[in-house]
């Protein structure tokens, strides 16, 4: 049929014609925008939960003598430690698989990022399967859910929860070459596997900076780094019940 032949001129080297080539662009252009925007709230929620870090390991510092009570405040600071873990791997998938980006620009500008997620991988794993690395039978010398080392001025904190009758190895902040100090301010070790929570948050945020530089959008605040307009639902309903008449019949 005339209608359906297409010229070799119009044809790629796939097989698509050139109106197939567009609409798969347009349709990789509406996934991007979701996982643009995926990226960019996993950046908030890892910053938001790293503000909260600091300021939960500073009220640490005055009762860090006192046992009982540090323990009582050291288990939700660690599922704020595991948030930031959680999201900086998500946005690292995110950053991996994003359309539109060829493989050789993200490998050239996320190399930096893919080397603070070592690490997170890790980690991750060791948090969400850790039935199975329990259950392997090798020897078990660490925290469970990890310790958190921080650094305030010159002093050097470091807080883990034990597991009564066993002896762990809990480690502290590495220290630089001569003349640089600490490596980090913040450190979360999960299995030995040290992970500078300050560096990658700030690795995070550096690898969107470079993505938003890359991009457009057609509304020009759509792109600010921010949560996004709220939309919120209110209803509510009123259920009145009344006998029917029956018949007998």
């Amino acid at each position: 049929i005339a209608s359906q032949r297409v010229s070799k001129a119009s044809m790629y080297s796939d097989g698509m014609t050139a109106e197939e080539v567009s609409k798969l662009k347009e349709e990789k252009g509406k996934r991007a925008v979701f996982f643009y925007e995926s990226a960019k709230r996993s950046v908030l929620a890892a910053e938001v939960l790293f503000r909260r870090l600091e300021a939960e390991l500073a009220e640490l510092e005055p009762i860090f003598s006192d046992g009982e009570k540090l323990s009582e405040r050291f288990g939700p600071i660690l599922i704020t430690a595991m948030g930031i873990i959680d999201f900086a791997h998500r946005f690292g998938e995110l950053m991996d698989g994003m359309p539109l980006i060829k493989a050789p620009m993200r490998r050239s500008h996320l190399k930096s990022l893919k080397e603070a997620l070592e690490p997170v991988t890790d980690t991750r794993n060791h948090l969400q399967h850790l039935r199975g690395e329990l259950a392997a039978g090798s020897s078990i010398d660490y925290p469970l859910m990890g310790s958190i080392t921080w650094i305030q001025g010159q002093q050097c904190y470091t807080v883990a929860l034990l597991t009564q009758g066993f002896e762990v190895t809990v480690p502290s902040m590495a220290f630089g070459s001569l003349g640089v100090g600490y490596v980090a301010r913040y450190q979360y070790t999960v299995a030995s596997r040290g992970i500078l929570l300050d560096r990658l948050v700030a690795t995070m945020r550096e690898s969107f900076d470079w993505l938003a530089s890359i991009v457009s959008f057609s509304d020009p605040d759509y792109d600010k780094v921010g949560w996004g307009k709220a939309v919120a639902f209110s209803s509510s309903m009123k259920i009145e019940i009344s006998t029917a008449a029956t018949s007998a019949e």
